[in-house]
């Protein structure tokens, strides 16, 4: 019988249970990745996640070969595609990890289930980073996770039998080239990390032989910690390398530390990798927030504005930490986890936008887009449980604290790079500035960030937005920020 391996958010042969399941049968393997337009289209993915994935079924074809064997893709929904390897080759048997994301995913999944079992098909799906599915999960969840990540690392297999690409039709292929006709939106980067488990293990390699060493300082530093950082988040996002495999090769790196600050930092790294799943958890359990507020009492604070939504999409804001932050984004695909707090919290508490937009609009440019880390961030920025949690940022001490010679600045918005220190994060006090190519502030931000609390406090109190229609008018007229009368 034929064993079906449908790859997803697991781009690699490493440590890959579906796949070592399915070699075990000792019977024909169709390794499938199907990119489906209702999961891609229309939706917070972007070119630059379709962009990563090509490059890791490259990658994963090229290991497919060597071990004599061979790496398919699709455009189809799954189920069609089910349907169409069934009238090919009739009964088989389908492997795959465990997706944890959207609504829209976990409704797949549904489907997925229902059409093997209507045809009396076994489908086999394994945990793919110690998440739990089902009730009791966050109990489970610390138990099951260090039960899962102990458990040893699956070698890859020594050799491959896939089925002969003869008896599926033209749909089905191996040649990779085929997802340039799939168009979904988004911006394309040159200047991003590349997709590949090659590569993800030459990162987690260069950042345990010593780009870990100022791991906990540079955090914040949104220039130094491009380097200091793992730089594993897309890989693992992607799934081009296992968590299991990043915290056991952590902690022998641990083990083999001789300076104590040396461990300090990795240890660091390590409790990371657990919140890092944890996130994930939290989206298995409550999936609803990919698309509702976490917190809607404080939703009548916001707005529609499209005019800054288009400004701060652009990076032309006119607060320089913060259109650096958007433009690396643009351009290369990452933040450090602070600048992506900043970015949100401006966007929806400062320009009192309504989350949802800013949100699927970062989630297409992050590079390294994980449904449960990037909507568990923005629900943790945007809907606090309380008034006292509100993350409000002041880009101009920011800039200050984090960038203080201007140095991630001038790299983003090289329109600047002539201004002096002193006035890098304030640029409309320099005598010069009309005669820079850049914008003036959008907003008055201390003005601004003062109203958003006072509203938010009102809107809590009362526990409606009745006083939002009221508010618009003064609130607008404090905020805008008056360039010649400063």
């Amino acid at each position: 019988m034929l064993h079906v391996v449908w790859y997803k958010r697991d781009l690699r042969i490493g440590d890959h249970r579906p796949l070592q399941e399915a070699w075990r049968e000792k019977e024909p393997i169709l390794p499938l990745y199907v990119a489906e337009p209702s999961i891609w289209q229309e939706s917070e993915l972007s070119i630059r996640h379709l962009q990563f994935v090509k490059e890791s079924l490259e990658d994963l074809q090229g290991a497919f070969e060597r071990l004599g064997g061979s790496m398919f893709v699709t455009i189809a929904e799954m189920e069609s595609v089910l349907g169409t390897i069934y009238e090919s080759v009739g009964p088989f048997t389908l492997h795959a990890h465990e997706e944890n994301g959207t609504p829209v995913t976990y409704e797949r999944d549904k489907r997925v289930r229902q059409w093997m079992k209507d045809r009396g098909l076994l489908f086999h799906e394994y945990q793919h980073c110690g998440v739990v599915r089902g009730e009791r999960s966050e109990e489970l969840f610390k138990k099951d996770w260090k039960e899962f990540i102990e458990t040893p690392v699956m070698n890859a297999p020594d050799s491959i039998l896939t089925l002969d690409q003869e008896i599926l039709p033209s749909t089905i292929t191996t040649n990779m080239d085929t997802l340039l006709r799939f168009k979904i939106g988004g911006y394309r980067i040159k200047y991003g990390q590349q997709g590949g488990e090659g590569l993800a293990h030459e990162t987690l390699e260069s950042f345990l032989d010593g780009r870990f060493t100022r791991y906990k300082e540079e955090l914040a530093n949104p220039l130094a910690s491009t380097n200091t950082c793992s730089r594993l988040s897309p890989y693992l996002a992607f799934g081009n390398i296992s968590m299991r495999q990043v915290v056991q090769l952590t902690k022998e790196a641990i083990e083999q530390c001789d300076k104590s600050d040396d461990k300090k930092q990795l240890k660091a790294f390590n409790s990371k990798l657990e919140e890092h799943c944890r996130s994930i958890q939290w989206i298995e359990d409550h999936p609803q927030f990919a698309c509702n507020s976490g917190n809607p009492t404080f939703d009548p604070s916001r707005d529609v504005w499209q005019e800054g939504f288009e400004r701060w999409s652009r990076g032309e804001t006119g607060f320089p930490i913060i259109d650096a932050a958007m433009r690396a984004l643009i351009k290369t695909g990452w933040l450090n986890f602070r600048s992506r707090a900043m970015l949100l919290s401006f966007a929806c508490h400062t320009l009192r936008m309504n989350w949802k937009e800013p949100a699927d609009y970062l989630a297409g440019l992050f590079v390294d887009y994980e449904p449960g880390i990037h909507y568990k961030q923005v629900h943790l920025v945007v809907s606090p449980e309380s008034m006292k949690r509100v993350c409000l940022y002041d880009p101009i001490k920011e800039g200050k604290k984090h960038d203080p010679e201007g140095r991630f600045v001038r790299q983003y918005v090289p329109e600047l790079k002539h201004v002096p220190d002193s006035y890098i994060h304030e640029p409309w006090k320099y005598d010069g500035f009309f005669h820079l190519d850049y914008y003036g502030p959008i907003v008055d931000v201390g003005k601004a960030n003062r109203h958003v609390r006072a509203r938010m406090a009102d809107v809590e109190s009362s526990g409606d937005g009745l006083k939002k229609k009221e508010a618009d008018k003064e609130g607008n007229e404090q905020i805008v920020f008056d360039l010649f009368t400063e």
